[in-house]
């Protein structure tokens, strides 16, 4: 029956439509609701849609909006082994999320036939357990692994379904023991108990070992066609089962890989702590020894009536290829903390002309992989790193064994970031070592260090580099990747003179450009940097790093109007990346356009994003904007509600926790402040532990801005401040921080100075010769730096710092270093004698802050000096 013949799918209260999506048909239900085929008229594709039941206000018990929260999770999880979430939304009353429309047969209905074979049943497995790693990975635990819920596409790709009891991590940041942090237990059992971990069925914490223990269960039902417990398979006796009674290890089967067992085995184990510590651990468990089963999907045999679709709550027929955003950094280091992309990976017809080094590997790749690959060498090097890497990944779809795809993807994101970069691609090519030529696997020895669990160790894989570079002095690609890694680590000196001689045989490599470009920015050498991303431009007029780049210079040097210009441009040349569209619109900002004009370009963002992440850039920019207004409250109920979204990491945390902790002591709110900073303090652990790239990890750590704040408050003395202090920077450098002592100083006394002693001791501590560089992406840095100048009496240094803190176009990134330094500038103004400088600068200050709620300090003190200059009266 078609929609509008008489059937409202059983519920008379939304109709047939919900919002922009038309309901074709109800293909299930479930204990939360309703779920039904339908079509998005904007986007003009077949979706599914499950509605919830229970309708607001009445959902007392909060699951309604819990499982529209962890919709949201799970829409920026981006997977491609998970049902993708595309929309949540409300309408007539009813909550309702939409997912993508998936065709096949639920693994359920392949348990015991015959016609799966062996080696498919454990892809199947090796494809499941890697899609609950990334899971694990994004701070989600599903907590509901059962055969109903994997779905066998029609193409032979796995999906796994239902996170409609899943769970956020409660701290997937703090130390706890072995494995991911526990969530807190619940009030009723969510599951299913055959699957369910004794922890979860006994209602302890919960975390994303009970899983591990679920997979181990399916995969022992997929082997073996029963549970691993006698007796019912449902109720309470198979409950009882699952805590005391010890599983049925799987049988050996002719053509099963022995320690595949074992895996399971361990995976089953009662005890969290007995288990693997990580699904990823799992994986590389089950990997192991490369059995033959890891090759390219085949489809299930399946009977032919058996052709309809699955009628399960969440799947769908298959959705058009949507282009994914690309995640340049963890999103609030994106806004705030700008991760530098450093450059790219070389030439493929440079490749071609020099001369091999070695022989070819014995393996090779079929022609769409290689033609994959090749391209993704050809644009990676053309300064479009992310399009590179998303070749490597389609080289990897033809060919998962294609060992040098995953040694260029491990390479790619060691460069491009996120950071700290992703270990599977470097395993993976570690694992099919034998697939390798020689001068790879030399390559894959050199950069070993770098993929230390614990600390990657740069100057190790800088060293391994050299010599190998050395030993092949002739090949490009080596040629530029020992630069690259010398810039990465901040020896910038080296790095230039190497990427001088890399132009000087070849002065076609754009990335070299763009690696000398990063150089001459960090230095505030900014002529000669835009002269290097011209040439870069030239020679990749396609390469989006460049133009990314040169949108930082505009934006610091306050080119306003170029940088809009610039981000739509970048939007041309990619028109999915999120990245674009944020960049124009704090342009908007900076330039003090209307508020329905960034409110449009806010809202196109919308269809490059996923949900959550159009949510939390939406959220960040709308606290900028009613800080810049002066509504401090608001702004900071904004970010306070920010962390509970989807996507943050620690620092992403840590870096929200500083701009509260600026914006309470900006509101005359000590204690608040403090609060926050003790919170932080104790959350984060030791982040240099986390892999993150030096100078980056560096600057995104604010922990001795909160020891400045503790000791404010009266919590810390002045030597446990010190003590701290030192603690920190013993960490930092442990892990090569030596080579960066200026971000170190920044961090660890220009940003907690606060009186002239503070001020005074700050300088005495710059190590001589360190620099402290004024140009850090997105950040104002620089008016920590001038405070300091400012604070031991020497306006003079402070004022060109200022200038540069003031005319810049970061005001929506930084709101409240941005209109403070407005007021240092004035002071600086007023101490070296310009009366009408210091008046204008004043006059910024009021116009922002004077209605401030509750209030500005910062105005406050203006206020005062306006009226004591005796500065006219704002317009």
């Amino acid at each position: 029956m078609q929609p509008g013949e008489g059937d409202s799918f059983g519920d008379d209260s939304f109709g047939d439509t919900l919002g922009r999506y038309r309901l074709e048909a109800k293909v299930g239900a479930g204990g939360m609701g309703q779920v039904f085929r339908a079509f998005d008229t904007t986007l003009r594709r077949r979706v599914a849609i499950k509605v919830l039941r229970s309708p607001r206000p009445p959902d007392r018990d909060g699951r309604v909006e819990r499982v529209l929260r962890e919709a949201r999770a799970v829409a920026a999880l981006d997977h491609p082994g998970v049902v993708a979430v595309f929309d949540v939304g409300e309408a007539h009353g009813h909550p309702f999320i939409v997912m993508e429309y998936v065709v096949g047969r639920s693994l359920r209905a392949l348990i015991g036939v015959r016609e799966a074979p062996l080696g498919e049943r454990l892809r199947w497995l090796g494809d499941i357990a890697r899609s609950l790693a990334a899971a694990h990975r994004a701070g989600l635990v599903h907590r509901d692994i059962k055969p109903e819920n994997v779905m066998i596409r029609e193409d032979g790709a796995v999906k796994l379904l239902d996170f409609g009891i899943a769970r956020q991590l409660v701290d997937p940041d703090a130390p706890a023991g072995p494995g991911p942090a526990s969530a807190a237990p619940e009030s009723t059992m969510l599951g299913t108990p055959a699957y369910m971990a004794p922890e979860q069925i006994q209602r302890l914490p919960v975390d994303a070992r009970a899983d591990q223990f679920g997979w181990g269960v399916l995969a022992h039902e997929l082997l073996t066609g029963s549970l691993p417990w006698r007796g019912p398979a449902e109720g309470v006796p198979v409950a009882v089962a699952v805590v005391t009674e010890r599983a049925a290890s799987v049988p050996a089967t002719p053509g099963l890989p022995a320690h595949v067992a074992a895996v399971i085995d361990r995976a089953l184990a009662k005890s969290p702590a007995q288990r693997f510590p990580s699904m990823d651990a799992l994986v590389h468990a089950l990997v192991a020894d490369e059995p033959r089963w890891l090759g390219p999907p085949t489809l299930p045999s399946t009977p032919a009536a058996d052709t309809t679709p699955n009628t399960r709550a969440d799947t769908v027929e298959p959705a058009p290829a949507v282009a994914r955003p690309r995640r340049r950094a963890p999103l609030f280091g994106a806004l705030l903390v700008g991760v530098l992309v450093i450059v790219g990976v070389s030439l493929a017809p440079m490749l071609r002309t020099a001369p091999a080094p070695a022989p070819a590997p014995t393996w090779s790749p079929g022609e769409p992989a290689r033609a994959a690959y090749d391209e993704g060498m050809r644009r990676a090097t053309h300064a479009a790193l992310n399009a590179g890497s998303e070749n490597m990944k389609v080289a990897l779809e033809y060919e998962p064994e294609f060992a040098a795809a995953h040694l260029r993807l491990a390479l790619i994101g060691l460069i491009d970031g996120p950071y700290p970069a992703p270990s599977e691609p470097y395993h993976a090519a570690a694992r099919l070592r034998r697939h390798l030529g020689e001068r790879d696997q030399a390559l894959l020895d050199a950069l070993a260090p770098a993929f230390e669990p614990e600390a990657p160790q740069l100057d190790e894989m800088i060293d391994r580099l050299g010599a190998l570079t050395r030993r092949f002095p002739d090949d490009p690609e080596l040629r530029l990747y020992l630069p690259l890694a010398l810039s990465l680590h901040g020896r910038d000196d080296e790095a230039a003179a190497k990427f001088r001689s890399l132009l000087a045989h070849d002065p076609g490599s754009a990335t070299a450009w763009l690696g000398l470009a990063y150089i001459h920015g960090g230095r505030d050498e900014l002529a000669t940097a835009r002269d290097a991303l011209t040439r870069c431009r030239a020679l990749a007029p396609d390469g989006v790093d460049c133009l990314w780049y040169q949108l930082k210079l505009d934006a610091f040097t306050g080119r306003c109007a170029d940088m809009e210009a610039g981000a739509v441009a970048w939007q041309r040349l990619k028109t999915n990346d999120h990245g674009a569209v944020i960049t124009r619109v704090h342009a908007l900002i900076a330039r003090g356009r209307p508020a329905a004009e960034i409110d449009a370009a806010e809202a196109e963002g919308a269809r490059t994003m996923s949900v959550a992440l159009h949510t939390i850039a939406g959220q960040f920019t709308d606290s900028s904007r009613q800080i810049l207004a002066g509504e401090f409250l608001a702004a900071d109920q904004i970010l306070d509600d920010l962390p509970g979204e989807p996507g943050f990491s620690a620092y992403d945390r840590l870096g929200l926790g500083e701009l509260r902790v600026a914006l309470h002591e900006e509101m005359g709110d000590l204690p608040g402040a403090a609060a926050i900073a003790r919170e932080l303090r104790l959350r984060k652990g030791i982040l240099p532990n986390v892999g993150f790239i030096l100078d980056d990890g560096i600057l995104a750590d604010p922990t001795p801005i909160f020891d400045g704040v503790l000791l404010a408050a009266g919590e810390l003395t002045p030597a446990d401040v010190a003590a701290r202090r030192d603690a920190w920077l013993e960490l930092w450098r442990a892990r090569g921080g030596r080579h960066h002592e200026g971000e170190l100083w920044l961090r660890a006394r220009a940003g907690p100075a606060r009186t002239a002693a503070d001020a005074r001791e700050a300088l005495a501590a710059l190590p001589p010769g360190a620099p402290v560089r004024r140009f850090i992406v997105d950040r104002l840095f620089v008016v920590d730096v001038a405070r300091v100048h400012l604070l031991a009496g020497d306006p003079a240094a402070a004022l060109p710092l200022l200038r540069a803190a003031t005319r810049s176009c970061l005001a929506a990134l930084e709101p409240v270093r941005f209109v403070q330094a407005h007021a240092l500038l004035g002071r600086a103004l007023e101490a070296t004698g310009d009366v009408a400088g210091a008046c204008a600068a004043y006059a910024y200050v009021h116009a922002r802050w004077s209605a401030a709620r509750p209030r500005s300090r910062t105005a406050e003190d203006v206020d005062v000096r306006r009226t004591a200059l005796r500065c006219p009266a704002p317009a």
